[in-house]
C-alpha cells in the first residue's frame, strides 16, 4: 500500500560498499517526483555533516541540513541497536520522521584462499610475473 509522504528514501548506517563505520549514505526523493532519480548524500556519522552530495533529477532541494542531521542520528541509533550495518527505509511527512522498515546488512564474505578449488584464478599472462633468475 503506498504511503503518503513529503520525502521518502533509504539510509545506510554504514557505507554499503565497505560496511565501515563512519559514513552514513542517504538517498531520497520528494513525494511529487515519482520516477525521478533520487538525491544522494554521504554524511559523517558522528556529526551529520555533509561530506558529499549528488543532486537528483529534482530541481528543488529534497532534504535540508536539519533533516539530514536527524537521519544521521537515526543511523547511529540503528547501528548501535543492531550492532552492525543497517539499511532503513524512511519518510518525512509534515516534519515527522517515520521508519518504514529496517534490516541488517550482512558483511561481505571473506576472500577464499587460493587452495580453495572454487577460488577465482587469474590467467598466468595476466599476472605479468617475471623470473628472478
Amino acid at each position: 500500500k503506498p504511503v503518503k509522504a513529503d520525502v521518502s528514501g533509504t539510509l545506510f548506517s554504514r557505507d554499503p560498499s565497505s560496511l565501515r563505520f563512519g559514513r552514513v549514505v542517504v538517498e531520497a526523493s520528494s513525494g511529487a517526483a515519482a520516477g525521478a532519480a533520487p538525491a544522494r548524500w554521504t554524511l559523517d556519522a558522528r556529526t551529520g555533516r555533509v561530506l558529499d552530495a549528488e543532486p537528483g533529477s529534482s530541481a528543488a532541494p529534497v532534504l535540508d541540513d536539519a533533516e539530514l542531521g536527524r537521519l544521521a542520528r537515526l543511523a547511529r541509533a540503528l547501528d548501535a541497536w543492531q550492532g552492525g550495518a543497517v539499511e532503513a527505509a524512511f519518510s518525512f511527512d509534515g516534519g515527522k520522521l517515520y521508519v518504514r522498515r529496517a534490516r541488517a546488512l550482512a558483511p561481505p564474505p571473506p576472500p577464499r584462499p587460493l587452495s580453495d578449488p572454487f577460488s577465482p584464478r587469474p590467467r598466468a599472462e595476466a599476472l605479468d610475473v617475471r623470473s628472478v633468475r
